[in-house]
């Protein structure tokens, strides 16, 4: 596992893909860093000493860019006075600070022989962490059959996702979902919330099927409820906790 660095970033890009939810492009000051897709990082905006200085006040955010990408992307809602900073305070050029990698959320961790299946669940900007991994291509290791499921509430936030068609493994079958639907959408989606008990009737409960879940910690919280409540392993079900 990568040490944990804390380095200094210049801001390449921030662009509002919906009303608040934004991406963030850094550029790192230094190439030499490395992370495994589905970790995070620690993001300050605020002046850091690098010479003996505290750590400033930060946010974790999950890393959306693949590790051999030059950048560093996160994808960002807009709910509380830190993210609002963000949202009003950084421009291009800026210089902010990073710390990284932190996190278990490695799917290749969890895979072996006696996996044949995985389901993968993301609410909203919950996508990001897995962006990584579709990004780095051929990461995750073969099983027979793989599942992606992203609800939003708004048709441009699959905007965030732009390059799905080019990176998203063929070996993936895709459920988007959109509870607020719009005639002038590019992209085809069932109408409506990410229906748990629709994918858990699909998906099964076999000891072979694991589930990973990144959302808003209500939506992960009351699907995994769901899945033990239906005799899904604790252990098959993986969350994005950012521990």
């Amino acid at each position: 596992m990568p040490n944990p660095i804390k380095i200094q970033a210049t801001v390449v890009s921030h662009i509002k893909i919906t009303e608040g939810v934004f991406s963030l492009v850094l550029l790192p000051a230094k190439r030499r860093f490395s992370f495994y897709p589905g970790q995070f990082l620690h993001l300050a905006i605020d002046p850091y000493d690098p010479n003996g200085g505290f750590w400033p006040d930060s946010r974790v955010f999950s890393i959306a860019s693949s590790p051999d990408s030059e950048t560093i992307e996160i994808v960002y809602s807009v709910k509380g006075a830190y993210t609002k900073r963000m949202m009003n305070e950084i421009k291009v050029h800026d210089s902010l600070w990073l710390k990284f990698p932190y996190g278990n959320f490695i799917i290749n961790n969890f895979l072996d022989s006696t996996v044949t299946k995985v389901v993968i669940i993301a609410g909203g900007t919950g996508i990001s962490p897995f962006l990584s991994y579709f990004r780095n291509k051929n990461v995750i290791k073969d099983t027979s059959q793989k599942h992606l499921y992203w609800g939003v509430k708004s048709p441009e936030i699959f905007n965030i996702f732009q390059d799905i068609d080019e990176v998203l493994d063929e070996s993936f079958t895709l459920h988007l979902f959109c509870e607020n639907p719009d005639k002038t959408a590019l992209r085809d989606y069932e109408i409506g919330i990410l229906p748990i008990q629709e994918i858990l009737k699909n998906q099964g409960n076999n000891a072979s099927c694991l589930y990973f879940l990144s959302g808003p910690p209500r939506m992960i919280m009351s699907f995994k409820e769901y899945l033990l409540e239906n005799q899904v392993l604790e252990e098959n079900i993986i969350i994005d906790d950012w521990e």
